[in-house]
């Protein structure tokens, strides 16, 4: 069940102040200062400038996108930074919910990245040995769907946070 901060039920009277928390919580504005270079597409609130945050397990098995490995396609990855903290253990399975979640990964990453207009690979941690393909990756393709890839017997798990869309490529 998703966390509430109230519970809203019918013929109850709600507050604007509370409205208006929630909105300003939901979409990210631009910075309204004259220094700030981003596009005013940002004062317009609408799904496409809503932050996201994802938590996320993948098994061991190879993903390689765009054939396979889709993380989220319910709104448009394009034009956005990211924050990611992401844990790759090719041994244990620390998955959330399975029987080593609670031990620490081999390989814990963290780092930022900005998903331009897609059709791109974000290498997030290098195969050992300095061979050239990443062993773990992050993908957003031309129409925004996100995907991770990753070599075979790697459990991962991970947090993955999204700024709205920036407007200077979307």
């Amino acid at each position: 069940m998703p966390s509430r901060r109230e519970i809203i039920g019918p013929l109850l009277e709600v507050h604007s102040l509370f409205i208006d928390d929630l909105q300003q919580s939901c979409y990210t504005q631009r910075a309204n200062g004259a220094a700030n270079i981003l596009s005013a597409g940002l004062d317009t609130a609408n799904p496409s400038i809503s932050t996201r945050t994802i938590v996320f397990s993948v098994d061991q098995a190879a993903l390689t996108p765009p054939g396979n490995g889709v993380l989220d396609n319910s709104v448009d990855y394009r034009d956005r930074h990211v924050t990611y903290e992401i844990h790759v253990d090719p041994m244990r399975d620390i998955r959330f919910g399975k029987a080593d979640d609670d031990r620490q990964a081999l390989y814990q990453l963290n780092g930022t990245l900005y998903t331009r207009s897609g059709v791109q690979t974000f290498p997030i941690m290098q195969k050992l040995g300095g061979l050239t393909n990443p062993a773990v990756f992050l993908y957003v393709d031309g129409i925004g769907t996100l995907y991770i890839g990753k070599e075979n017997n790697l459990f991962i798990r991970g947090t993955l946070k999204f700024s709205a869309q920036v407007k200077e490529r979307t």
